[in-house]
Parts: C-alpha cells; structure tokens; sequence
C-alpha cells in the first residue's frame, strides 16, 4: 500500500532530479569552458584562451568550437572545432591556424585516439623561410604528446618523409627524423632569399636529425648528397663560405661544375651550415662550407 508519505518521498526526489538537471543545463556550458580553459593552460601557460561554444555530445565525448589561443609576441592559434574524446582518450581539430614571430600553420585538420591510428593534414607550415606543402602523416596518441608517423610533404620542389615525436609541456619538444628526395637546391636558394649570394642547381637527397624545444632549435644533424647528374655553383659574396675565406677561393667556385656533392648539415650559432666537399673531372675537387643565416 503506498501511503501519503511515500508520495512525498518520491515528488520531492522528482523534484530534486528535475533541479539537478535544470541546474545542469545552465551550468554544464561555463563549467565545459571552464574546464577547457584550464586544460589548455597547462599546454600553453600564460595564454589567453577564448572559446565561442561547447557541447557535451555524451559522457564520452565534448565538444568546442571557435577557439583560440593567444599569448603577445608568442603564437595566435585558432580552430575551427575542437573534439576531446573522454573514453577512450582521444581528440580531433577542424580547421586550425597558427602564426607567431618564426612559424606560421595553415588549415590543419588532426585526429588522434589512445589505442588506434589517426590522421594529420597540414596545407602549410612554414618555420621561418623554410616552407613545407601538403603535409600528411599517421598520428597515434602518447601519455605525455603525439607520435607523427608516415609524415610526407612537398619541399623546395622535391619530397621530405620522416617521422616525428611530440612531448606537450611548458615549452612544446620534438624530436624528428626525416628523409629527403630530389629536394631541388635552386628553389631552396631562391626561398630562403639567398639569390644575390649564391647561385645553386642540383638535385639533392639524403637525411636529417632535428631536435627542439618550443620555436628553436637545439639539434640539427644530416648527411646530404647530390644526383648523379651534378650540378653549378656561383659564389658572388664571400661571406655565404663564413668569416676568414679568401678571394681566391671564392674565384674557384665562379661557375663551378661539379659531378657530384656530398654535405654534413649542423647548427653554429643561428646558422644552418653544409660543410660540402665537391668533385669534378675537369676542374678538380672543392671542400667548403655553406652558411644559411637564420
């Protein structure tokens, strides 16, 4: 028999779901955002974070939309729609952009999932004058960053493959291998703005070791060579061989046709240097060193 009290009982628990729920549908959005923000803060600390919209699909998974992180003379990143997966762990990006003093990112699109294989589309990166085009890779997703596997682009009229490990923290770290194939050392003369320098042609392959916290640089490491089909080099300033280097040297390498290159890439200071020895059956061998000037 239900008595009057039971009735109690059960309007007042039906009230309090209802409260709880109404409660929730004015909080859960500034409790999201929230949330969010303090999430992003801990990968970008001291930055301004604003976010349009959000949504909780499921318990599984949120969603964020229009959102962008700012901090002055840093980086100014913006997606489209954000996704984080809460079981299992996982996130997707729409339509992100990112530019800062050295770097600029244009329109990428990432999914990763704890446990599967994603996807990285990336139309732009440029760090600097370097530029990388059409940029595909495999994501799987780590404790502590995201793994990039599989990576291939465009460079400098040739294609780069590599593989590359992202550890997220106060300062973002990376560690990459890549490989290079007919990169074309004309198009990497003309955009890195060196032509009233140096005149260059060949095909160039090989590889390269970068490490790196945040926006610089730490470790540059490479072994390159040329095609068989050699190349030209025109040295017109000799400060492009570094400090100290003789006019006659200079002179030597006017027009000079070689058979074939073979260079070590490494950082001095904030320069790229090739230390480059060359060959050719008529006019003898060459031993230089190249300096690109960040």
């Amino acid at each position: 028999m239900v008595t009057r009290t039971t009735v109690k009982r059960v309007l007042k628990i039906a009230i309090l779901i209802y409260l709880v729920v109404l409660g929730l549908a004015f909080c859960s959005k500034p409790l999201i955002v929230w949330i969010a923000k303090q999430q992003i803060q801990k990968i970008f600390p001291g930055s301004k974070i604003s976010i349009d919209n959000s949504q909780i699909k499921s318990f599984r998974e949120l969603f964020l939309s229009e959102v962008r992180v700012q901090k002055p003379n840093a980086y100014d990143i913006t997606a489209i729609r954000v996704s984080v997966g809460l079981r299992p762990r996982g996130f997707s990006i729409l339509g992100l952009y990112a530019n800062g003093p050295d770097f600029k990112v244009e329109e990428a699109s990432v999914n990763a999932e704890s446990g599967s294989r994603g996807e990285l589309s990336i139309k732009k990166i440029q760090y600097r004058k370097v530029r990388l085009n059409n940029i595909n890779a495999g994501t799987t997703l780590q404790a502590k960053g995201l793994f990039l596997d599989s990576l291939v682009a465009d460079a400098f009229k040739g294609k780069v493959q590599g593989d590359i490990n992202l550890e997220m923290g106060k300062a973002p770290q990376y560690a990459a291998q890549f490989s290079f194939e007919d990169l074309d050392l004309s198009r990497l003369v003309q955009e890195l703005e060196m032509q009233e320098r140096l005149e260059l042609s060949g095909l160039l392959e090989g590889t390269l070791d970068v490490q790196g916290s945040g926006g610089k640089v730490s470790i540059l490491n490479g072994n390159l060579r040329t095609g068989e089909a050699g190349g030209v080099i025109n040295v017109k300033d000799k400060r492009t061989l570094g400090e100290g280097v003789s006019e006659l040297v200079v002179d030597s390498l006017k027009n000079y046709r070689y058979n074939i290159a073979n260079a070590r890439v490494y950082l001095e200071g904030t320069s790229v240097v090739l230390d480059t020895a060359m060959d050719s059956g008529e006019f003898g061998p060459r031993k230089i060193s190249i300096y690109f000037h960040n």
